[in-house]
């Protein structure tokens, strides 16, 4: 091997070499869900891809530069990885925040490391760029989607001048936000550490490597993606969350592709000894895996012996398991043994351990009391060298005595990124006694025994826990950032915490200590004390305005415990994503600190351990008290309810079966985050909830719905996968548990020979084939497609289609506005002064006068203070929505709201929730319960209804919009130009207020004969609108001949008040002749738009075909755009109509819908 890598210096040279030798040979397939064949990238096709991504950034970017690949895991990350090396750019790997979350980790990289550009998905972006608009350090930086840039662009590559010592990446260690380090591996760092690795476990091309390791972390990027390219063997791997909900999937993949290799941290060994089940494992062959390496987190030799107990019956050999010993900055690997080895264990005495001395007790057998088996990581390999080290002194400790790892070798990273002060202290040590150097500090204490290194802990107090790294002080300052005020007393003192992590049951456990004020002391006692009198009963609580619960002793208030605790346990949960296992009262100064005023973490965690802390009170050390009366009542219920009971019972079961705590201790209405749920356990739940489902969910819904009460309700009631309307859950579904026993019927896996059809041809697509299916029945029916036909003219009271005149109800040209004779003229004017398009958009020349005097004109018509329009009115909702509210924020809308705007909601990033339709009570009774949740709310309803022709009670959601201090939104698209005596719309039909709505939106492509859309309302909301909204600001101004229509459309309604007055009058008479027929017209009351319900889609069409053929246009409304037994025929309005018409249509509908029955 290292002959034949002689030449390679660079991992541009590596891949070179591997598409020259073997361009057709598969390198890397990703399996999405985990299993299957996956999709794959060969040699050529990953060379072809880097290729063309680095022609992109040469184009724009000097090498050097640095790129951010915020993608999660899957083949582009791997393209976009080598398109910066290939362009010298030096790559960022961060995994892309999800909407729940905080920004700080993301934006923290991006702070330090000052990218010139963010690479990523398509999907990737259109998720997450939003949440940067009110950062301006953050959204001004281009995003680029690499999928979508063409391959044609390899042909112009340049190759750069690489050199060894140049940086490929920085490695953000998964620690501090308030000070990331990036690392800078360089190719030399890469490729000397490939070496290492392949020295020791001896891989060759025909080996097969599995794995599922985040890429963005120095396990997944050096040890999966890179050694098996410099090792030349096929690599297969799934996201993270793949392992995560099914663990079965990483151990299948390693036998079903008989893997030679794999590598994970040590947690993900113990979750597969825990819980892959035996009838899991029936069908395994484990025979052919050579090498499991465990690393990135301390082996727990407890750990070993399970997993090996677990699948020894399944061809797993002892030998396979190999400890290593490795950290970012030594690019990866240090330490291992030789292939074939059997594991080192190694028992010591605790009490000497703790004095930094090694005595051996010589049972290796078993954790005694008094002792701690360690695992031996085995040696450097090649140049490396590893000493041990007073980490005081830096002098080198003798044999036997434990002190600081120090390594030193060509694996060893430059540094930190623009931080030479850390690199300094942590990459330029000398040794004191020889003056050797210059060493990593490594923070890692250990020994060195027979030649294998044993890692002992941590020097710097580093926690991890499942393979990633966390700063104490970082989760010491989210619990500081605490409110827990009560009468202005604070019962925690700040600056007081101590985090650290401890061993349970094979698990590292996060544990917080936290000293009391001396205020908040008596407080305390007294309620233990008076729990200590009342034996078996539950403290007598009461609710604070404040939400908070408190125990009254005297005239203070004060907080019980356990409200403290799980206050620490939701903020920790939330901030870092992890559990907090034990929290810890301690008296005021009883935390051990230096006397410069530094916690001595490692000596609170010898407390705790030993219990020679003195604890106030302690979270394990108490059992929840709840009403315990509640009886199962779920039989008893039925339809929604039921399912909500059922579910509700469901995950209290098994919500407490992965806390480990007893279910009557669960309650349904407590945040689920103040129980110290992190995400491992939140994706673990979904994926179990989704099997018992038998359909997908979204994972965010955890968040969204934190409690098991509010969980249960909306995924039984509100469908989540795809559907607005409800969805009742079959009665089989969901299997009742006990409080000890949960069983959840199997469900069959399907594993797919080749990636579907319907994932990449437009013809499989599901809903091509449902709709062609749906064609292909009318057609078979002889049922005529009402959809997509050709007008040959104006859309008047009449319309050609096919060569058919017909009396038109159709179209919403409700004033008959769009041929008008005047309007056309000043749309002919228009272009001849101005052209047929401004080529700008808005704040880029794209305004002229007629641009100004139409927001103008609109506002006065309106009688608000100023107006904006934009070119779409299903734009305009689409834009404006998300410009007034996001992440954090919620929005309330009616059932039947435009489609328009529920587009924007859901793309805004804002929680979303419907209330019936025009159900003024139960908006009230969502905004009692919801509106202190969030920090804006926003009400979305229409002035007019589009599908069933009915208006809300303004004035009734006005009053709960100002009660709940909510923002209003109202889309007048039907109303403008309709409702009012002078067509004001809504506003003007109950005389309202015109400042009590925040936000009057309309179009201009109904009443009022044009296209576009508008938002008017007060100055300040026109001007934030105009500086931050992405539709007004990025697109392209409405055009000048529609801009002048809408003009003189606004002057004729003024001019010519009739036209109003006569809609009204045909729009009645309408609905008066339908009702006396015996026409279902459902709530159609006041406006132009009248439905006839006939509630089947079959004979809608057929009555929609049957009044075409007799010269009546009216189209059909069908499933999904409403309830198959709402589906009904359409008829619109217009001033233009003559009675006659109305008549006749009438007449007709009548006549042809009974021969339907």
């Amino acid at each position: 091997m290292t002959d034949k890598f002689s030449n390679i210096s660079t991992l541009v040279d590596l891949l070179r070499f591997r598409v020259n030798k073997h361009p057709d040979r598969v390198a890397y397939t990703f399996l999405p869900d985990g299993e299957g064949n996956g999709i794959s990238l060969t040699y050529a096709e990953l060379d072809k891809k880097a290729r063309s991504i680095a022609v992109e950034l040469q184009r724009s970017y000097h090498r050097g530069s640095r790129a951010i690949l915020a993608y999660p895991s899957g083949l582009d990350f791997i393209c976009a990885f080598f398109g910066c090396v290939y362009a010298g750019i030096i790559a960022v790997p961060a995994y892309p925040p999800k909407r729940n979350q905080k920004l700080d980790r993301f934006k923290s990289i991006i702070d330090d490391s000052k990218p010139s550009v963010i690479l990523s998905k398509s999907n990737i972006v259109n998720k997450i760029k939003p949440m940067y608009k009110e950062d301006l350090s953050l959204k001004d930086l281009p995003w680029v989607s690499t999928e979508t840039i063409s391959e044609d662009n390899a042909k112009d590559y340049w190759e750069n001048l690489v050199n060894a010592d140049d940086i490929v990446f920085l490695q953000y260690t998964s620690g501090s936000t308030a000070k990331p380090k990036g690392v800078m591996i360089t190719h030399e760092n890469i490729i000397y550490n490939e070496l290492m690795l392949q020295s020791a476990i001896n891989l060759s091309e025909d080996s097969i490597a599995v794995g599922w390791s985040p890429l963005f972390h120095d396990m997944g990027l050096i040890g999966q993606v890179l050694s098996p390219i410099y090792m030349g063997m096929r690599l297969y791997f799934m996201a993270p969350i793949s392992f995560l909900q099914k663990p079965i999937c990483w151990i299948k993949a390693v036998s079903d592709y008989k893997a030679t290799v794999t590598l994970a941290p040590n947690f993900a060994y113990e979750l597969c000894a825990r819980q892959i089940t035996d009838e899991q494992k029936q069908g395994l062959n484990l025979s052919h895996l050579k090498i499991a390496l465990s690393g990135s987190e301390p082996v727990n030799s407890s750990t070993m012996d399970r997993f090996y107990e677990a699948f020894s019956p399944y061809g797993l050999k002892r030998e396979t398991l190999y400890p290593a010993y490795g950290l970012a900055e030594v690019t990866l690997f240090a330490t291992g043994g030789e292939r074939g080895d059997l594991q080192v264990y190694k028992s010591l005495l605790t009490n000497e351990l703790e004095r930094n001395r090694v005595v051996l007790t010589g049972n290796e057998g078993n954790n005694g009391k008094g002792t701690k088996i360690l695992v031996g990581n085995g040696k450097p390999w090649l140049d490396e060298k590893i000493v041990i080290a007073d980490p005081e002194t830096n002098a080198t400790k003798p044999v036997g005595e434990i002190g600081e790892i120090l390594i030193s070798g060509k694996n060893v990273a430059k540094g930190y990124w623009n931080n030479p002060e850390a690199t300094k202290q942590t990459f330029q040590a000398y040794l004191s006694d020889t003056g050797d150097g210059p060493f990593l500090r490594t923070g890692d204490s250990g020994f060195i025994f027979n030649g294998s290194l044993f890692v002992t802990g941590r020097i710097k107090d580093m926690i991890i826990i499942r393979g990633q790294n966390y700063y104490p002080q970082d989760i010491e300052w989210t619990v500081d950032e605490i409110s827990f005020d009560v009468n202005g007393t604070r019962p925690i003192r700040v600056g007081a915490c101590g985090a650290f992590s401890t061993e349970v049951n094979g698990e590292e456990k996060l544990i917080v200590a936290i000293e009391v004020n001396s205020g908040y002391l008596t407080g305390l006692r007294d309620i233990l004390k008076d729990r200590e009198s009342i034996a078996g009963n539950a403290c007598s609580v009461h609710q604070k305005t404040s939400n908070k619960t408190s125990q009254s002793h005297g005239d203070a208030d004060v907080l019980p415990p356990e409200v403290i605790a799980n206050a620490i346990r939701k903020a920790v949960a939330e901030e870092h994503e992890l559990s907090v296992y034990d929290v810890v009262l301690l008296r005021p100064y009883s935390i051990p600190m230096t006397s410069s005023g530094k916690i001595q973490r490692h000596r609170l965690r010898h407390g705790y351990e030993t219990g020679e802390i003195e604890k106030l009170w302690a979270l394990k050390d108490t059992e929840p008290v709840r009403d315990e009366s509640v009886e199962d009542q779920c039989e008893k219920l039925d339809g929604c309810d039921k399912d909500i009971c059922k579910l509700d019972r469901w995950l209290v079961s098994k919500i407490s079966l992965h806390l480990k705590i007893p279910s009557k201790e669960m309650d349904n209405k407590r945040d689920l985050f103040t129980y110290g749920i992190d995400s491992l356990m939140v994706v673990q739940i979904m994926a179990d909830l989704q099997s018992a489902l038998g359909h997908s969910l979204e994972e965010r819904l955890f968040y969204e719905y934190p409690t098991i009460e509010k969980l249960a309700a909306y995924i039984a009631c509100e469908a989540p996968v795809i559907s607005e309307t409800p969805l009742k859950l079959p009665s089989d579904r969901i299997t009742p548990v006990s409080d000890d026993v949960l069983e959840i019927s199997a469900k069959e896996t399907v594993v797919l020979d080749e990636i579907d059809e319907q994932y990449y041809r437009f013809d499989k697509f599901p809903k091509y084939i449902e709709w062609s299916n749906r064609l292909a029945l009318w057609e078979s029916l002889g049922i005529r497609n009402p959809y997509f036909q050709v007008n040959n003219g104006m859309a008047g009271s009449t319309m050609n289609i096919n060569g058919s005149d017909l009396i038109n109800f159709a179209t919403f040209n409700y004033l008959g506005l769009s041929c008008d004779s005047s309007v056309c003229n000043a749309s002919i004017d228009a272009i001849k002064t101005y052209g047929t398009s401004v080529s700008a958009t808005n704040p880029i020349t794209g305004l002229t006068p007629l641009h100004k005097k139409l927001e103008r004109v609109l506002a006065e018509f309106l009688n608000c203070e100023d107006s904006l329009v934009l070119p779409s009115g299903f734009g305009t909702n689409e834009t404006i929505v998300g410009t007034l509210v996001g992440s954090g924020d919620l929005i309330v809308h009616d059932l039947y709201m435009h489609m328009s705007a529920v587009q924007g909601s859901l793309l805004s990033g804002a929680r979303k929730i419907t209330f019936p339709h025009n159900d003024w009570e139960a908006l009230d009774a969502i905004l009692k319960k919801e509106r202190a949740m969030y920090k804006k709310v926003l009400i979305l309803i229409e002035g007019t209804y589009s599908m069933d022709g009915d208006i809300p009670n303004l004035p009734k959601i006005i009053e709960i919009k100002k009660r709940h201090k909510a923002l209003l939104m109202i889309d007048e698209a039907h109303s403008i130009g309709v409702l009012g005596k002078n067509g004001g719309g809504v506003g003007e039909h109950y005389n309202v207020n015109r400042s009590d709505v925040d936000v009057w939106m309309g179009t201009l492509s109904k009443a009022i004969g044009s296209c576009g859309g508008y938002i008017a309302g007060s100055k300040e909301l026109i001007k934030y609108l105009r500086l931050t909204t992405p539709g007004y600001i990025f697109g392209t101004s409405i055009t000048p001949a529609n801009t002048a229509a809408a003009i003189a459309s606004l002057e004729t309604i003024k001019k010519e008040p009739y036209r109003v007055a006569r809609l009204h009058y045909l729009s009645s008479l309408f609905l008066t002749l339908a009702k006396e027929k015996g026409l279902n017209t459902g709530t159609s009351n006041g406006t132009a738009i009248i439905p006839v319900i006939i509630g089947d889609s079959i004979k809608t069409l057929k009555l929609a075909n049957a009044i075409f053929d007799r010269g009546i246009l009216a189209m059909p409304i069908l499933f999904p755009a409403v309830s198959e037994d709402a589906t009904r025929v359409r008829f619109f309005v217009m001033a233009n109509h003559t009675e006659e018409q109305i008549h006749y249509a009438v007449n007709t509908a009548h006549e042809e819908f009974l021969k339907l029955k």
